[in-house]
């Protein structure tokens, strides 16, 4: 059995794979937020994953 963080982000690079809206969308949110965070790695990480964790 795959441990419940792997299995998310299989799920997640499936969704990414298999709906172009969502891959849209997170890109978006990518070049967003390389402007907004000013290198900020933390902040960058929390706001992709309120992205992520509305979609599970």
């Amino acid at each position: 059995m795959i441990a419940k963080k792997t299995a998310v982000r299989l799920y997640f690079r499936n969704a990414l794979l298999n709906n172009k809206d969502i891959a849209d969308e997170c890109g978006k949110l990518k070049m967003r937020l390389v402007e907004e965070v000013n290198g900020d790695r933390v902040l960058c990480t929390d706001s992709k994953t309120e992205f992520h964790s509305w979609r599970y």
